[in-house]
C-alpha cells in the first residue's frame, strides 16, 4: 500500500510543478469564456432545432457498465478497491477463466480487474499525481470522511478545491493513484451545475436492474408502511456477523426524496405502476422479531423480498408471509454493454456493502438546467411516477404501530404467486415451520446459512416437520436450498418426485441413511450439493448420456462403492468433488471424457482409490482447479499429467507421496496462484526454477524434509506470496529478515525452521504487517525484536520454544488492540513484565499458556475469551469469579496449578458456552457448583485430584452432550449417581477415591450408561453384588468396531471471530487415564476410542461374579481386585478376546482357574492372588509370562510358576473364619470406618472390640490367651479412615487374664512388650545368622502379610502427619523377599520365628479393614497397631 501524506497541504517539488501547469490551464479557460458565451447563444437555435426533430433511430445504450484496469496483482489491486473504495468481489464467469482476473461492483458500476502479462502497459510512474491525467471520479457526500480513509490506509493523496465563481460555490477533490498507478479522484462534484451545451441530445439516465425507468411514484399507504416497518427494528451493525453489514435503511424517508419511496435504496417499484414490488433489506443491521401484523402485509404487489439477516427469532418464521425473496447475492443484477443481462451479478463471498445509484443518474442540479429539451431531455428522463399515497399510508403505518404475536401464523392463500422466498444468512433459530409448505407456487426456497458468516449455535431445524413434508405441495421448486439446516434425517423419496428441480443444496444437513439414487436421474438437476454429511451413504449411480448435471459435490460423506465407468457420459459436468468419501477401487479411464472440467476434487484420506491415475485425465486440459490429496498414484503418471495442463490456477496434492525433490514440471504452471505440496516426502532444497511462478500467491511446503538455506533458491522473488508455510521442515534454515522483503506476506508459518534473527529491520516501515505469524519450536529464547513494529498481528505462536522471564510490556502494548489468537505454550515464562489482573489484550479470543512457569494469580480473560488455557504452571489463589464475564467461553483449562479456594457458582451458568473444563489437580475444595442449565453444552468435566466434597449436584443431568466425567481422587459423599445414566454421550465415568458407597441396584428405565466405554468406581464403598443389571445393558463395552489408533477426545467447534473472517477451529481434546494393575497406578496418556475399561476394585462388593460379565467382549481391562467376591471364576471369561489386564486378586475366590482363559491372547497382566484358589495353573500362551505374584496366596495352587508342584502333598492352611452374613459385615465394618471421624475414639474402640470379639471369638481366644515368654496382653489400634481422631482401643481383659474371663472391664494399657529380634543387632552376630539360616518360615504367615499389604491402598496423602512413611512398600523386596522377619514393623519369636507382633502406625495405609483379613491366619499374633502416632 502506499505511504500516507502526512498534511495534504505539503506537496514534493513534482507536485507543485504540477499545480504550476494547472494554474496555466486555468488561465487558458478564463480566456475561452467570452468565446462560450457566444456558443451558447448558438446553442440555443440548435436547441429549438432539435425540439422541432425528433431523434429516428436512438442508441440503445443504458448506461454505463463498468471500467476495466490492467494490474501487476488482481490480489491486491481488489484489497485497494474493496477495502479503500468499498467495492464488493462478484463471482466472474467461468467463460473468462482463460484469463486472470476479478470483477468488483458497487455505486451501480463495475471494475473490471485483468492481470497484465506486459509490465509496460502499466504506468511507469505510480506515485505521480497528475489532475489532468486520464482518471475515473467518485461522487462523495462526506470528503472529510474518505480523507481520513485515504489516511488510515496509507495512500497518498493529493488534495484541492476548485472554486466555481459563478454559482458561489466549489467543490473539493482528493486525487490518488491505485497499486499500478492509476488515478481516482474522489469529489463533491454535486455542488457544480451541469449545464449541457451544443447538442443537447437526449440525455438518457441509466436504466438496469437497480434503478428502472420509472414513471409512477409509489402510493402514501406503501410509503407509510415502510417507514413502519423501518422503525419497528434496532439498527444496530454489532448484531451482525458480516463486516460489510450497512444500515441502508437509515436513508428512508430523508432529503432529497422524502415522499417518494420508489428512490429510497433498495426499494424497487414497477415501471407502470409505481407499486412497490421488490425489497432488499439483507445484511441492513436490523435486529428484532417480524411480527405477525407487519405493515408489509399492505405492499400486496411486493415480489421480490429479502430481508436482513440479523433477525434473531427462533419461532418467528411462521410470520412471514407476506415477503417473496429475491436473493441478490445470487441472481443478476448488472448489463453488460453487449448483452452483459445475460450475465448474473454474485457478489463472491458476503454480498457486501453495495450501495445503489440514485434513480437520476445525474447531479442533482441538472434538474433546474434551463437548457434542456423539455421533450427530449431531463424532464422526459426524470423518475414521473411516485408512489400511490396509499401505499405510502401502509409503510408510515408499519413505521409508527405494531402488535407483537408470536402465536400468530399466515395465510399462504394471501400470496397465491409467493415463487422465491430467501431467508439464507439470517440469524433464525429454530425449527422451520410447514406452512412455508403451503407455498405451492414456490420455484426457488433458500433457507441456507454459510457456517464462515454464522455463530456457532445459530442454526435452523427441519424435523417436525421434516423434510418430506415440507417440499411435499412444491411441485413446482426449481432450487432448494436448505445448507446447514439440522436435518438430523434420511433424504426422502419424494424429491424424486420434483421433476422441475435444478439445484439442490444440502451442504452440512446432518443427513443420514440411503441417499435416493433417483435423485441423479432428475431431468433437469444442473447442481447437487449434498457434501458435509458425514453420516449420507450411497453409491454413484449408472449415469445416462445427455445429463444436465453441471455442479456434483458428495465430498465429507459415506457414499461409496466404486466410481462407474458411466461416469463420462456427465458431459456437462463443470465441477467434480468426491474428496473425503468412502469410495474405492480404480479411477475409470472415462474420467477423461469430461472435458468441460474445471475443478476436479478426488482427495482425501478416507478414499481408498487404487492404482494409477488412468492416463485419459491429460484430457482434462480446462481444468482450473486440481485436488489429488492422499492419492498414491506413481509419481511420473501424474507429472506427464500436469505438463498439459497450463490453465491451473490451483493445484493441491498435499499427503500424494510425490518422494525426491519437487517435479520441475509445477514451474511451468505459470498460472499457479495456489500450490500446496504439503507432507508429500519431498527432499532436497527449494528450487530456483519455482520462482518462475510470479503470480503464486499462496504456497505451501510444509511437512517434508526439505533442506538447505531457504533464501538461495531466491523465495523473495515470489513477490506476490500473500501465504507461506514452510513449517515443520527441520533441516530448513534462514534468516528471518529476509521474509520482510516479502511486501504482500499476510500469513507466515515457520514453526519448526532454523531460524536467525538480525534485528536489521525492526524499524523499518516497509517491512510487511503481518496479520498472522507461526514461529513455534524455532529455538528463540526472547521475544523477537522485529514484534515491536508488528501493529497489525491477529494471530501469533511462539510456543514450544525456550523464552524466559517476563512477558515484556512492549510486547503486550504493540498487540494489545489487534491479537484474537495468542500462543506461548510451553516455554519457561514466569509472568508479566507489568503485574496485571486483567490480561491486556482486548479482543483476544485464544490463549495458549500451558507449560510455563507462570507464578501469581489467574489473570481475568476479557469478555471475548474462547480458548483459554493456562495449564501446568505455578498458579495459584481462588478462581475469580470475574472469569464467569467470559460468557462465550468454550475451554477452559486450568489443571496442574496450585488454585485453591472454591470453584465459583456461577461456573455453572458458563455452561452455556463451556465445552470443556479442566481444573485437574489443584487444591480446590468445597462443592461443585450446583446449578447447570438446560441448555449445558458441557462435554468434558474434569475435576479429579482436589479435595471437592459434598454430594454430586443433579443438575449435571442437564449436560445432555456430556462426554467425560471424572471428578476422582476427592472427598465426594454420595450414593452412586445412577441418574447420569441418562446421558446418551456419557463414555467415560471416573468416581474413584471418594467416598460414595452403597448398592448400585437396578437402573431406571432410559438411565444404564448404555453409551460407557470407561467406568472406575474403585477405591470407594460400595457394597452388594455386582451390578448385572446395568453391565446387561452397557452396549459400548459388547463390543469395539473402532480403529485401534485413534484416540479418544473430545472435538470442539471453536469459532474465533476475527476482523472480516470466522476463524473455525476444531481441536481435539484428548483424555488421560489411570488405570490400577497390581496394585500400581499406570497413566495413559492418550486413550485409545476402543479402550473399554472396568475398574470396581478396592470396594465391598459380594456375591459372585456374573456369567454375563464375558458378553462385554470389547472389555481390555477388568478390575474386581480388593472385594469380597466369592464363588469360581466364570468359563465366560475365556470369550473377552480383546482382555489385556484382568485383575481379581484379593478376594474369596475359590476353585480351579479355568483352562480356557489360555484363549486370551492379548492378555498382558493376570493376577488372581490371595484368593481361595486350587488346582493346577493353566499353562502355555500368555500363562506363561505370568510370574509368581499373578497366583501367590492361593496355597492350593500348584504348578509353574509357583514352586509348589502339582501332585505333592500340601495341606493348605484353614481358610479364613466364614461368617453367617458376609455382607451384614461387611456393611457393618464399612459403617464403623466410616464412623471413626465423627464418634469419640472410646465408643468406637468399645465397638470395634464387641465386633471383632464377637464375630472372631475363637481366634482372638485362641491367640491371645496363649502366654508366650511373658507377654500378657495386646493392644490394637486402629487406622481411622478420616484421620481425626485418632482411635485407639485395647481388647477385652477375657482375652488375655485367665481367672476372670467374664471381666468386661476394658483396659487402656499399653502393650507389656515382649522380646524383639533386635534385626540390626542381630545380622552383626554370627549366631544371628546361624539362627536365620537354619529357620524354617512358615508360609501362611509370608503369604497372608503380603495379601495384607495389598488389601489396602499405600498413600501418604491421606495421612494428616509429616512423619507418615509408608513403611509396608519394603515388604517382600530385595535383599530379603521371603524371609518376613527381616521386614520392616514385622518381630518374630527367636526360636519359632512365628510372627508375634505387627505395627502398621502411620504407615500410609488407606482403606476398610476386610472381615476375612489374612491377618486371623496369623495364631501366634501377640501385638498389632494401627495407630496413628502423633509426635
Amino acid at each position: 500500500m502506499h505511504e500516507a501524506n502526512g498534511k495534504s497541504t505539503t506537496l514534493s517539488k513534482e507536485d507543485q510543478d504540477m499545480e504550476g501547469k494547472q494554474e496555466i490551464r486555468r488561465r487558458e479557460d478564463e480566456n475561452h469564456e467570452v468565446e462560450k458565451s457566444g456558443e451558447r447563444k448558438q446553442c440555443d437555435h440548435e436547441h429549438e432545432h432539435k425540439k422541432e426533430q425528433k431523434e429516428q433511430h436512438p442508441l440503445p445504450l443504458m448506461a454505463l457498465n463498468h471500467v476495466s484496469r490492467l494490474c501487476r496483482s488482481v490480489k491486491y489491486s481488489m484489497e485497494f478497491y474493496t477495502n479503500v473504495l468499498g467495492f464488493v468481489v462478484i463471482e466472474r464467469p467461468h467463460a473468462f477463466d482463460s484469463f486472470d482476473g476479478a470483477w468488483l461492483f458497487n455505486y451501480g458500476i463495475g471494475i473490471h480487474l485483468v492481470q497484465s502479462q506486459d509490465e509496460q502497459r502499466l504506468p511507469s510512474d505510480k506515485q505521480g499525481l497528475d489532475p489532468m491525467d486520464n482518471h475515473i471520479s467518485f461522487q462523495c457526500e462526506d470528503m472529510e470522511a474518505m480523507e481520513q480513509k485515504l489516511k488510515d490506509f496509507g495512500v497518498k493523496y493529493m488534495k484541492r478545491t476548485v472554486e466555481d465563481k459563478d454559482n458561489n460555490t466549489s467543490i473539493d477533490q482528493l486525487f490518488f493513484n491505485d497499486p499500478d498507478g492509476f488515478m481516482v479522484e474522489i469529489c463533491n462534484c454535486e455542488n457544480l451545475k451541469l449545464v449541457p451545451a451544443c447538442s443537447l441530445g437526449k440525455i438518457r439516465l441509466p436504466s438496469d436492474r437497480h434503478n428502472p425507468p420509472a414513471s409512477h411514484s409509489c402510493s402514501n399507504q406503501e410509503r407509510l408502511a415502510l417507514l413502519q416497518f423501518q422503525q419497528r427494528f434496532i439498527i444496530n451493525c454489532a448484531v451482525s456477523d458480516l463486516s460489510t453489514a450497512y444500515p441502508v435503511v437509515n436513508s428512508w424517508g430523508s432529503k432529497p426524496h422524502r415522499r417518494d419511496c420508489c428512490l429510497w435504496d433498495v426499494v424497487h417499484c414497477d415501471k407502470e405502476t409505481g407499486h412497490v414490488t421488490e425489497l432488499d433489506v439483507s445484511s441492513s443491521c436490523l435486529y428484532g422479531t417480524f411480527p405477525p401484523n407487519s405493515s408489509l402485509f399492505h405492499l400486496n404487489h411486493l415480489q421480490h423480498n429479502k430481508r436482513c439477516r440479523e433477525f434473531v427469532m427462533s419461532n418467528v418464521v411462521e410470520q412471514i408471509a407476506s415477503v417473496k425473496y429475491n436473493n441478490l447475492t445470487s441472481k443478476g443484477f448488472m448489463t453488460e454493454f453487449y448483452n452483459c443481462e445475460n450475465l448474473l451479478l454474485v457478489p463472491a463471498g458476503s454480498p457486501g456493502k453495495i450501495k445503489l445509484v440514485r434513480p437520476l443518474g445525474l447531479p442533482q442540479q441538472l434538474v433546474n438546467c434551463s437548457y434542456c429539451d423539455h421533450d427530449n431531455g431531463v424532464n422526459s428522463v426524470l423518475p414521473s411516477y411516485s408512489c400511490h399515497d396509499h401505499e405510502r399510508s401502509a409503510l408510515l403505518q408499519f413505521k409508527h404501530s405494531f402488535i407483537i404475536d408470536c402465536a400468530a401464523s399466515f395465510s399462504a392463500a394471501a400470496y397465491p404467486k409467493l415463487v422465491s422466498l430467501n431467508l439464507s444468512d439470517s440469524a433464525f433459530n429454530g425449527q422451520i415451520p410447514l406452512a412455508i409448505s403451503n407455498f405451492s407456487a414456490l420455484s426457488a426456497l433458500d433457507l441456507s446459512t454459510h457456517p464462515e458468516d454464522t455463530k456457532a449455535n445459530s442454526q435452523l431445524k427441519l424435523q417436525d416437520p421434516t423434510l418430506e413434508k415440507l417440499v411435499r405441495n412444491l411441485t413446482r421448486l426449481k432450487e432448494l436450498y436448505l445448507d446447514q439446516v439440522n436435518i438430523s434425517s434420511f433424504v426422502p423419496d419424494i424429491l424424486t418426485n420434483l421433476t422441475l428441480l435444478e439445484v439442490v443444496s444440502l451442504r452440512g444437513c446432518n443427513l443420514n441413511g440411503q441417499f435416493p439414487t433417483n435423485i441423479f436421474h432428475l431431468p433437469h438437476l444442473e447442481m447437487l450439493y449434498v457434501h458435509v454429511n458425514p453420516d449420507l451413504m450411497g453409491f454413484l449411480p449408472e449415469f445416462q448420456q445427455n445429463s444436465p448435471l453441471k455442479r456434483l459435490s458428495l465430498s465429507v460423506t459415506s457414499f461409496h462403492g466404486e466410481l462407474p465407468s458411466s461416469i463420462g457420459q456427465l458431459a456437462n459436468l463443470e465441477d467434480l468433488h468426491l474428496n473425503e468419501c468412502l469410495f474405492s477401487g480404480p479411477l475409470p479411464s472415462s474420467l477423461g471424457n469430461l472435458t468441460k472440467l474445471t475443478s476436479l476434487n478426488l482427495g482425501g484420506g478416507s478414499n481408498a482409490f487404487s492404482g494409477d491415475l488412468p492416463s485419459s485425465l491429460i484430457n482434462l486440459t480446462e481444468l482450473h482447479s486440481l485436488s489429488l490429496s492422499h492419492l498414491q498414484g506413481r509419481r511420473e503418471t501424474l507429472i506427464s499429467w500436469l505438463f498439459n495442463l497450463n490453465k491451473l490456477t490451483r493445484l493441491y496434492l498435499e499427503f500424494v507421496n510425490l518422494g525426491g525433490e519437487i517435479p520441475s514440471v509445477i514451474s511451468n504452471l505459470t498460472g499457479l496462484t495456489m500450490l500446496d505440496l504439503s507432507r508429500t516426502g519431498l527432499t532436497g532444497g527449494i528450487p530456483h526454477s519455482l520462482m518462475n511462478l510470479t503470480q503464486l500467491n499462496f504456497l505451501d511446503l510444509s511437512g517434508n524434509q526439505l533442506e538447505g538455506p531457504i533464501f538461495s533458491s531466491g523465495i523473495s522473488e515470489l513477490e506476490n506470496l500473500d501465504m507461506l508455510f514452510l513449517d515443520n521442515n527441520r533441516n530448513l534454515h534462514g534468516d528471518f529478515d529476509a521474509f520482510l522483503k516479502l511486501k504482500y506476506l499476510r500469513i507466515l508459518n515457520l514453526g519448526g525452521v532454523k531460524l536467525t534473527f538480525l534485528g536489521k529491520n525492526t524499524a523499518n516501515e516497509s517491512v510487511p504487517k503481518l496479520n498472522v505469524l507461526y514461529l513455534n519450536s524455532c529455538n528463540l529464547r526472547e521475544f523477537p525484536q522485529f514484534l515491536r513494529s508488528q501493529d497489525a498481528l491477529e494471530e501469533l505462536d511462539l510456543g514450544n520454544n525456550g523464552i524466559h522471564g517476563f512477558i515484556p510490556r512492549w510486547f503486550m502494548n504493540t498487540t494489545q488492540e489487534t491479537l484474537y489468537i495468542l500462543g506461548l505454550s510451553h516455554n519457561l515464562l514466569t509472568g508479566f513484565e507489568q503485574p496485571v489482573m486483567f490480561l491486556p489484550w482486548s479482543h483476544l479470543e485464544s490463549l495458549s499458556l500451558q507449560g510455563n512457569q507462570l507464578q501469581g494469580s489467574l489473570p481475568i480473560p476479557p469478555r471475548s475469551m474462547v480458548v483459554y488455557q493456562v495449564s501446568n504452571n505455578q498458579l495459584s489463589g481462588s478462581i475469580p469469579p470475574q472469569i464467569c464475564q467470559a460468557g462465550l467461553m468454550n475451554y477452559f483449562d486450568a489443571s496442574n496449578n496450585k488454585l485453591s479456594g472454591r470453584i465459583p457458582d456461577c461456573m455453572s451458568q458458563l455452561s452455556n458456552a463451556l465445552v470443556i473444563l479442566n481444573l485437574e489437580r489443584n487444591n480446590l475444595h468445597g462443592s461443585i457448583p450446583a446449578t447447570y442449565p438446560e441448555s449445558c453444552n458441557l462435554r468434558w468435566i474434569n475435576l479429579n485430584g482436589n479435595r471437592l466434597e459434598g454430594s454430586m449436584p443433579r443438575s449435571l443431568a442437564n449436560c445432555e452432550n456430556l462426554e467425560v466425567l471424572d471428578v476422582g481422587h476427592n472427598h465426594i459423599n454420595d450414593t452412586f449417581p445412577s441418574w447420569l445414566g441418562g446421558l446418551s454421550k456419557l463414555r467415560i465415568l471416573i468416581l474413584r477415591h471418594n467416598h460414595f458407597h452403597g448398592i448400585l441396584g437396578h437402573p431406571k428405565v432410559g438411565h444404564d450408561f448404555h453409551s460407557l466405554h470407561i467406568i472406575d468406581l474403585s477405591n470407594n464403598f460400595h457394597t452388594g453384588d455386582l451390578p448385572l443389571a446395568y453391565l446387561q445393558n452397557w452396549d459400548g463395552m459388547k463390543h469395539a468396531n473402532e480403529s485401534g489408533s485413534i484416540a479418544f477426545g473430545t472435538r470442539v467447534e471453536i469459532y474465533i471471530r476475527m476482523p472480516g473472517k470466522i476463524n473455525v477451529q476444531t481441536p481435539e481434546y484428548n483424555y488421560s487415564i489411570t488405570i490400577t494393575n497390581k496394585g500400581n497406578d499406570r497413566q495413559y496418556p492418550r486413550v485409545l476410542t476402543v479402550f473399554r475399561v472396568i475398574d470396581f476394585s478396592s470396594n465391598n462388593f459380594t456375591g459372585r461374579i456374573p456369567n454375563f460379565v464375558g458378553e462385554l467382549r470389547g472389555l481390555q481391562v477388568l478390575n474386581l481386585s480388593n472385594n469380597n467376591l466369592q464363588g469360581g471364576i466364570p468359563l465366560s471369561l475365556a470369550n473377552m478376546i480383546d482382555l489385556e489386564s484382568l485383575d481379581l486378586s484379593n478376594n474369596r475366590l475359590s476353585g480351579e482357574i479355568p483352562q480356557s482363559l489360555t484363549q486370551l491372547t492379548s492378555l498382558e497382566v493376570f493376577n488372581v492372588s490371595h484368593n481361595l484358589l486350587k488346582g493346577p495353573i493353566p499353562q502355555g500362551r500368555q500363562f506363561g509370562t505370568f510370574d509368581s505374584s499373578s497366583f501367590s496366596g492361593n496355597l492350593g495352587l500348584c504348578g509353574n510358576p509357583l514352586s509348589q508342584k502339582c501332585g505333592n502333598a500340601f495341606e493348605p492352611p484353614p481358610a479364613a473364619i466364614t461368617n453367617d452374613g458376609p455382607e451384614e459385615d461387611s456393611m457393618l465394618i464399612d459403617w464403623i470406618v466410616r464412623s471413626l471421624g465423627y464418634i469419640s475414639g472410646f465408643a468406637v474402640g468399645c465397638a470395634l472390640g464387641k465386633y471383632f470379639t464377637d464375630r472372631n471369638h475363637e481366634w482372638f481366644v485362641e491367640t491371645f490367651q496363649r502366654r508366650k515368654r511373658g507377654c500378657k496382653l495386646v493392644s490394637v489400634s486402629l487406622f481411622s479412615k478420616s484421620m481425626s481422631p485418632v482411635v485407639r482401643t485395647s481388647l477385652p481383659i477375657e482375652l488375655w487374664k485367665d481367672d476372670n474371663p467374664d471381666d468386661e472391664r476394658l483396659f487402656n494399657i499399653h502393650t507389656i512388650p515382649c522380646k524383639k529380634l533386635n534385626l540390626y543387632s542381630a545380622l552383626q552376630n554370627s549366631s544371628t545368622h546361624e539362627f536365620l539360616a537354619h529357620r524354617t518360615n512358615a508360609k501362611n504367615e509370608l503369604l497372608g502379610l503380603l495379601q495384607f499389604q495389598q488389601s489396602f491402598i499405600i498413600n501418604c496423602a491421606v495421612s494428616d502427619l509429616s512423619i507418615a512413611y509408608p513403611v509396608v512398600n519394603s515388604s517382600g523386596s530385595e535383599p530379603h523377599c521371603r524371609d518376613y522377619c527381616l521386614w520392616d514393623v514385622v518381630y518374630c519369636d527367636e526360636e519359632t520365628s512365628h510372627v508375634t507382633e505387627l505395627d502398621v502406625s502411620s504407615s500410609c495405609l488407606y482403606g476398610t479393614f476386610p472381615s476375612n483379613s489374612s491377618l486371623f491366619h496369623f495364631n501366634h499374633l501377640q501385638h498389632l497397631s494401627f495407630e496413628q502416632k502423633m509426635t
